[in-house]
């Protein structure tokens, strides 16, 4: 069968299992239980979004890109960048033992390093003025609900999904010796999903060398 929305996951989990006795309501905990490892195990392109930013002049913290439920969104940082022309201008990531070190706590001025304390950015120096920045960031998957029926990486990847709810399905089910098939079908989808995403981002074109 398809495996396109939440809805089909259900059904598919069901039939693996081959029973008839879990509810949606449990199905749905093994599914945000593979979502979660997931977001710990996936880095790839089909996660990366954009947001932008806004310090504030005084205040030397911002906090991370948030969902539309204000919860931090982000896995892993990739870049932060000032937005001005005619190019994006680079933060430098540090430390907090290295802003310290390098005396920058209590200075004021245009921030040149950043770094990641709790749910927020800390740059230094401290902002002087408003600056408008932009973070590049791997997100969370937009997790799979009545209301969310699908995302993109059950669109791409239905396998991963699929597996990744088997393989969590052991500690309900009690012991079973599929467990072991569904752990490496997972780990295979894994790895394919990961070469999928080096194909897109490394597809043959020649590289654009750095001048000088």
């Amino acid at each position: 069968m398809a495996l396109a929305t939440v809805s089909d996951l259900r059904t598919s989990v069901s039939d693996w299992l081959a029973r008839s006795d879990l509810s949606d309501a449990l199905i749905n905990d093994l599914i945000l239980l593979a979502e979660a490892r997931m977001n710990r195990d996936l880095r790839i392109n089909l996660l990366e979004r954009r947001a932008s930013l806004n310090t504030t002049a005084g205040d030397g913290y911002i906090s991370l890109p948030t969902d539309s439920g204000g919860t931090v969104d982000a896995t892993e940082v990739r870049k932060l960048s000032y937005v001005s022309s005619p190019s994006y201008e680079p933060l430098q990531f540090a430390t907090p033992g290295t802003i310290s070190f390098r005396r920058y706590e209590g200075l004021t001025g245009k921030p040149v390093v950043y770094s990641i304390v709790g749910t927020e950015f800390q740059l230094a120096p401290i902002p002087d003025a408003i600056y408008e920045l932009r973070c590049t960031y791997l997100a969370k998957l937009a997790a799979l609900s009545d209301s969310n029926t699908t995302n993109d990486i059950l669109t791409n990847h239905p396998d991963l999904y699929l597996f990744g709810v088997l393989a969590e399905a052991e500690p309900y089910t009690g012991f079973d010796e599929r467990r072991q098939l569904w752990e490496s079908k997972y780990q295979a989808c894994l790895a394919a999903a990961r070469s999928a995403d080096n194909r897109l981002k490394y597809n043959g074109a020649p590289l654009v060398e750095r001048a000088g």
